[in-house]
């Protein structure tokens, strides 16, 4: 049996604007997580990032749900990792499938370090759907590929430079609600000098720092999110 292909196409796009519709009508807040520039009808990325409004899961799953449906996309599994429900929809006779993720607002291992009212108050309209503003989108593309990926690919590094070139004071306010002391400093004192690898080298701290700003925030609800995090995983470990 061949594999399903994932090459983005009009069908792709169909129930792309299907789902967002579909999201608009039922008045769910969401926003669409980076690589968005070609959307509806390209995507250079394998998957689609939808953040949505907490609480209005089973609303957007039904509203994908029935833009599958509608395009005869015969068959879908879902995956759950923490608030991300990974949604792969497959038409095995016509060699077709659709990734699209819908993550009820944006943890990592049970850390919240924006909220997803932080978050929406920095979207804008892109074409027919709502996307981050610039200036969020860099830090949203900073911190989570330092934290999570450890990384920074010379593309990523290349739109973080030119936007922090712009918009400094505007991305340094946004990263001082996400950081704080020396760390935050050194960040931005490093983000001057255009000094990534500064950036990667010091991951760690970047990391243990923001976390501990998010678990002071709200101490009851992270250390709940955290508790949900590590059963989940030992689930998966065990099952």
């Amino acid at each position: 049996m061949n594999q399903p292909q994932y090459k983005w196409d009009e069908r792709h796009a169909q129930i792309f604007n299907d789902t967002i519709e579909a999201l608009d009508k039922s008045d769910v807040r969401y926003f669409v997580l980076r690589n968005y520039e070609g959307l509806p009808e390209k995507n250079e990325s394998k998957d689609v990032d939808l953040i949505i409004e907490p609480g209005k899961y089973r609303i957007a799953a039904e509203c994908l749900y029935k833009a599958f449906k509608k395009n005869c996309v015969s068959r879908y599994y879902v995956v759950k990792y923490e608030r991300i429900r990974c949604w792969l929809g497959m038409d095995l006779d016509n060699d077709f499938s659709i990734h699209i993720d819908l993550i009820e607002g944006y943890l990592n291992k049970g850390f919240e370090i924006f909220t997803f009212n932080e978050l929406y108050r920095h979207t804008r309209q892109y074409k027919n759907m709502k996307v981050l503003d610039d200036n969020m989108d860099t830090v949203m593309l900073l911190l989570y590929k330092v934290i999570g990926c450890k990384e920074l690919k010379l593309r990523y590094r290349e739109k973080i430079e030119t936007q922090y070139k712009l918009h400094s004071e505007a991305i340094n306010n946004i990263l001082s609600d996400a950081l704080y002391g020396n760390v935050l400093y050194n960040l931005i004192k490093y983000l001057e000098n255009s000094d990534f690898d500064r950036i990667i080298n010091n991951a760690g701290k970047i990391s243990k720092n923001s976390k501990y700003k998010s678990w002071r925030r709200k101490p009851f609800n992270t250390t709940i999110n955290i508790l949900k995090f590590l059963s989940e995983k030992l689930y998966r470990i065990v099952w």
